[in-house]
């Protein structure tokens, strides 16, 4: 429940901007749509954090389903909401710049590194909705390293390239159809 309620948050990570970092028509805009990315990423962590420090233990029932016993873990929500949703950014970057074997690899070390955690981890803390939960997050920061290593040069290039809000908030607007049309359809599927 604790994933599948941080996951029903990714979507509004990116707005689905996704789909606009991969059909860019040039780095400039490619750049301009990751850092909206970003700041949209920080800021929906931010407020999943805010929601889960401020929400009484009646609302956090609600939201999660889980039992006022295990409230406890929900603090690990918007971490692993921020994990998944900076593999999610990079695994988008590497398929824009058509790395498909290093997308592969990456898939491939997160399902391994999962499966191991999650077979092992149990033995060291005993077998709970925690164990579950780190083992996830062992197998994204798996993917994050390997799809990282492999876009570094990229990020500091658009690091560099110092862009201004204008041109940041011009690259979104032009692609403002994914998160107008295609938002909605996103959310259907993940209520």
């Amino acid at each position: 429940l604790l994933l599948a309620f941080a996951n029903f948050f990714l979507t509004f990570t990116n707005l689905r901007y996704d789909i606009a970092l991969v059909l860019a028509p040039t780095q400039r805009m490619a750049h301009g749509i990751l850092f909206g990315i970003f700041g949209i990423t920080v800021a929906t962590v931010l407020f999943l954090s805010a929601l889960t420090l401020l929400s009484t233990p009646k609302m956090l029932t609600w939201m999660t389903g889980l039992p006022p016993s295990e409230h406890g873990i929900i603090i690990f929500a918007p971490a692993i909401l921020a994990f998944i949703a900076i593999q999610f950014l990079l695994q988008t970057w590497a398929t824009r710049q058509r790395s498909f074997k290093t997308v592969s690899i990456a898939i491939a070390a997160q399902a391994v590194v999962t499966a191991m955690s999650a077979v092992t981890l149990p033995f060291a803390i005993g077998a709970s909705t925690a164990a579950a939960g780190i083992s996830a997050m062992a197998g994204n920061l798996a993917a994050i390293a390997i799809l990282a290593w492999h876009s570094r040069r990229d990020f500091h290039a658009a690091l560099s390239s110092n862009l201004p809000w204008p041109v940041i908030r011009k690259s979104l607007y032009a692609y403002r159809v994914y998160p107008l049309f295609t938002l909605p359809y996103s959310l259907s599927i993940a209520l």
